[in-house]
Protein backbone atom coordinates (compact mmCIF):
# COMPACT_ATOMS: atom_id res chain seq x y z
CA UNK A 1 0.00 0.00 0.00
CA UNK A 2 2.83 2.16 1.09
CA UNK A 3 4.31 2.08 -2.63
CA UNK A 4 0.79 3.48 -4.07
CA UNK A 5 0.29 5.92 -1.53
CA UNK A 6 4.30 6.63 -3.06
CA UNK A 7 2.94 7.24 -6.68
CA UNK A 8 -0.17 8.76 -5.22
CA UNK A 9 1.85 11.74 -3.90
CA UNK A 10 4.63 11.86 -6.17
CA UNK A 11 2.29 12.35 -8.68
CA UNK A 12 -0.14 15.35 -6.81
CA UNK A 13 -2.82 13.36 -7.74
CA UNK A 14 -4.85 15.01 -4.37
CA UNK A 15 -3.94 18.26 -5.71
CA UNK A 16 -5.88 17.31 -9.26
CA UNK A 17 -8.56 15.56 -6.65
CA UNK A 18 -8.89 19.31 -4.96
CA UNK A 19 -7.34 18.26 -1.91
CA UNK A 20 -4.15 20.23 -0.32
CA UNK A 21 -2.34 16.86 1.01
CA UNK A 22 -2.12 13.32 -0.31
CA UNK A 23 -2.74 12.91 3.70
CA UNK A 24 -5.68 14.86 4.07
CA UNK A 25 -7.14 12.65 0.64
CA UNK A 26 -6.11 9.23 2.63
CA UNK A 27 -7.21 10.76 5.71
CA UNK A 28 -11.05 11.48 3.70
CA UNK A 29 -11.02 7.64 1.84
CA UNK A 30 -9.02 5.58 4.38
CA UNK A 31 -11.26 7.15 7.02
CA UNK A 32 -8.16 7.20 9.28
CA UNK A 33 -7.03 9.87 11.52
CA UNK A 34 -4.92 12.97 9.80
CA UNK A 35 -2.27 12.09 11.95
CA UNK A 36 -2.36 8.58 10.81
CA UNK A 37 -2.43 9.67 7.23
CA UNK A 38 0.40 11.76 7.84
CA UNK A 39 2.48 9.30 9.19
CA UNK A 40 1.73 6.72 6.27
CA UNK A 41 3.03 9.46 3.81
CA UNK A 42 6.34 10.67 5.84
CA UNK A 43 7.21 6.79 6.08
CA UNK A 44 7.07 6.31 2.23
CA UNK A 45 8.78 9.85 1.54
CA UNK A 46 11.16 8.83 3.92
CA UNK A 47 11.43 4.95 3.39
CA UNK A 48 12.14 6.23 -0.12
CA UNK A 49 15.58 7.24 0.49
CA UNK A 50 16.69 4.01 2.23
CA UNK A 51 15.94 1.60 -0.45
CA UNK A 52 17.03 -1.21 1.76
CA UNK A 53 14.96 -0.83 4.59
CA UNK A 54 12.19 -0.25 2.32
CA UNK A 55 12.63 -3.43 0.56
CA UNK A 56 13.15 -5.27 3.95
CA UNK A 57 9.45 -4.08 4.73
CA UNK A 58 8.09 -4.67 1.36
CA UNK A 59 9.49 -8.64 1.87
CA UNK A 60 8.48 -8.49 5.47
CA UNK A 61 11.75 -8.81 7.30
CA UNK A 62 10.85 -6.06 9.27
CA UNK A 63 7.50 -4.72 10.88
CA UNK A 64 6.07 -1.11 9.87
CA UNK A 65 6.74 -0.21 13.32
CA UNK A 66 10.89 -0.71 13.01
CA UNK A 67 10.24 1.23 10.20
CA UNK A 68 8.74 4.09 11.39
CA UNK A 69 10.91 4.20 14.51
CA UNK A 70 14.34 4.08 12.27
CA UNK A 71 13.39 6.98 9.62
CA UNK A 72 12.98 9.01 12.85
CA UNK A 73 16.44 7.53 14.13
CA UNK A 74 17.50 8.46 10.56
CA UNK A 75 16.20 11.94 10.55
CA UNK A 76 18.35 12.85 13.69
CA UNK A 77 21.43 11.08 12.76
CA UNK A 78 21.39 11.40 9.18
CA UNK A 79 25.21 10.68 8.41
CA UNK A 80 25.19 7.60 10.84
CA UNK A 81 22.59 6.09 9.39
CA UNK A 82 23.35 6.77 5.91
CA UNK A 83 24.95 4.71 3.26
CA UNK A 84 27.91 6.77 2.46
CA UNK A 85 29.33 6.44 5.58
CA UNK A 86 30.52 2.73 5.80
CA UNK A 87 32.57 2.85 8.66
CA UNK A 88 30.22 4.96 10.37
CA UNK A 89 26.99 2.52 10.70
CA UNK A 90 25.43 1.54 14.17
CA UNK A 91 27.35 -1.22 15.21
CA UNK A 92 30.01 -0.67 13.77
CA UNK A 93 33.44 -0.48 15.53
CA UNK A 94 36.27 0.50 13.07
CA UNK A 95 38.04 2.80 14.14
CA UNK A 96 37.31 1.75 18.11
CA UNK A 97 38.44 -1.69 18.08
CA UNK A 98 41.97 -2.05 20.26
CA UNK A 99 44.70 -3.49 18.62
Amino acid sequence: MLDGVGEFDEEGCAERLGVKHTASWLARELRVSEATAFEYVFVDREGRKYRVLYGAFEYGAVSYTTVRFLLRFARLYPFTFSADAPSQRLGSRRGNERG
